[in-house]
Parts: structure tokens; C-alpha cells; sequence
């Protein structure tokens, strides 16, 4: 079975997902920071994708911005 978790603010669920997701180390996670792109958040992206790994996650970036 899949999971969606959609969260807008990673480092406002982190404590969460360690907490009722143990079992995502080793999984891979699609990264899409499409809504960052509008924040004035600098090295949002960075440090998010750094969380992820933090958790045991491999991370894949996914791009659906157009310009």
C-alpha cells in the first residue's frame, strides 16, 4: 500500500513523522518544492531535503514549475 503525506512546512511535522512513521527509513520520498519557489526562505529547499535524509529517506526532487 502507498502513503501521501502533504505537508506544506516540513520542520512543522518532523517530530510526527518520527513518531507515527518509524518505518519510513530506507524509503524513497519525491521532493516537490514547487511552493517554495514563492517563499523569500532562502536554502528552504536545503534544508528540507537535509530533514528528509535526516529521517532515513533517499530524496527525489520533482520540478512541476513553469515560468
Amino acid at each position: 500500500m502507498k502513503k501521501l503525506i502533504l505537508v506544506s512546512m516540513l520542520y512543522q511535522v518532523t517530530d510526527l513523522l518520527r513518531t507515527t512513521a518509524p518505518e519510513l527509513e530506507g524509503k524513497t520520498v519525491t521532493y516537490i518544492p514547487t511552493a517554495g519557489i514563492a517563499e523569500e526562505v532562502e536554502g528552504m529547499v536545503e534544508e528540507e531535503t537535509s530533514t528528509l535524509e535526516s529521517l532515513g529517506l533517499t530524496v527525489e526532487h520533482f520540478s512541476c514549475y513553469r515560468n
